[in-house]
């Protein structure tokens, strides 16, 4: 008898438990919880690139300016590098290093003082010998990602769609790169 009661005891505090359990996690199965376990589709722009991309069946690179985006498109036979990798302000690596412009620095692109400028940092794309530097990389295309996350383009941990526009201005400027059209979100450059 007293076998039972603690039988009966422990079923009648199990149940209120389990349903607390599930009450609290209720929300991870309606698919209602926020922030990093919040569902994110692909944009729309990362759609379109995946398939221009795939769509070409040779070997190549993309460099990515500044950095690869969450969404961006690679593959084996298509893998991304990214300018980040190679050259910040503080630190610049071959082969990159020796091609940077010093006429290019943040001045001459307005930059804050505080502020990550990418021109700065890209500066060696408008020196005519990193076709060569490019090419032994195989990249056949320079990407400049929409930041749909806002997560690259920050100025004091702020979106700051001026620094994706000063380093597209940049990039267009450069004659060598030839822009494609492709999706209006993502600048597209064909190296030659």
């Amino acid at each position: 008898m007293a076998n039972k009661k603690k039988l009966v005891y422990g079923i009648l505090f199990f149940i209120p438990v389990m349903f607390f359990f599930f009450w609290l996690l209720r929300p991870a199965f309606l698919g209602q919880l926020g922030g990093t376990f919040k569902p994110r589709e692909v944009p729309e722009p990362y759609i379109v690139l995946k398939d221009f991309l795939y769509n070409q069946k040779i070997d190549f690179s993309t460099l990515w300016v500044p950095q690869k985006q969450r969404f961006g498109f690679y593959s084996s036979s298509q893998p991304w590098l990214s300018l980040g990798d190679w050259v910040e302000d503080n630190k610049c690596l071959k082969p990159f290093c020796s091609l940077k412009i010093t006429n290019f620095d943040r001045e001459h692109f307005n930059c804050y003082p505080n502020e990550k400028c990418y021109p700065a940092d890209a500066s060696f794309l408008a020196n005519p010998n990193s076709l060569t530097e490019l090419n032994k990389l195989k990249v056949k295309y320079v990407i400049i990602p929409y930041d749909s996350e806002g997560e690259i383009f920050l100025y004091e941990r702020i979106y700051d769609a001026n620094a994706r526009k000063k380093l597209e201005e940049f990039i267009d400027s450069i004659p060598w790169f030839k822009k494609l059209t492709v999706t209006d979100k993502i600048a597209i450059y064909e190296v030659p």
